[in-house]
């Protein structure tokens, strides 16, 4: 568990270029097509669960560019069990659209939704068989 601490030095302190300086991204066209550099290791689209989890790290973590500028929280689990625990979201309290799952049209989502208390604590669950391994939701969300 807590694997992620790991990345904490993430970025220049591995050797990469300073952050206001670097595009990220997950793959490309190339990779896409299976060609370019990586052969079957690359990560692609066709491996939709791990592919929206590492989309979901590259928006969330700071590091690069694209960065989120509004206030968001996001949740991975990609343990072979479930994840479920009450957690400090940093959000207000009130519903919001999980942006993995589905979007905000108008007031209502069209995925899963996420339930944000007082003082900002919310029961995040993940299920390890879950077709998403990872859960986002942000201030633009609320319904």
């Amino acid at each position: 568990m807590d694997q992620l601490q790991y990345l904490v030095n993430w970025g220049t302190a591995w050797g990469f270029a300073a952050s206001d300086r670097s595009l990220v991204f997950v793959d490309n066209n190339d990779n896409q097509r299976g060609h370019g550099a990586g052969g079957a290791d690359v990560l692609t689209y066709k491996v939709p669960k791990k592919y929206k989890m590492a989309s979901a790290f590259m928006m969330a973590h700071p590091f690069g560019t694209p960065r989120r500028d509004n206030k968001g929280f996001v949740s991975f689990n990609n343990d072979n069990y479930d994840f479920n625990s009450f957690l400090q979201t940093g959000l207000p309290a009130g519903t919001y659209c999980n942006v993995i799952s589905g979007f905000k049209k108008g007031s209502y989502c069209t995925g899963k939704t996420v339930i944000v208390g007082s003082y900002g604590r919310s029961n995040i669950s993940i299920g390890s068989s879950e077709d998403d391994g990872v859960l986002a939701f942000h201030n633009n969300a609320k319904l």
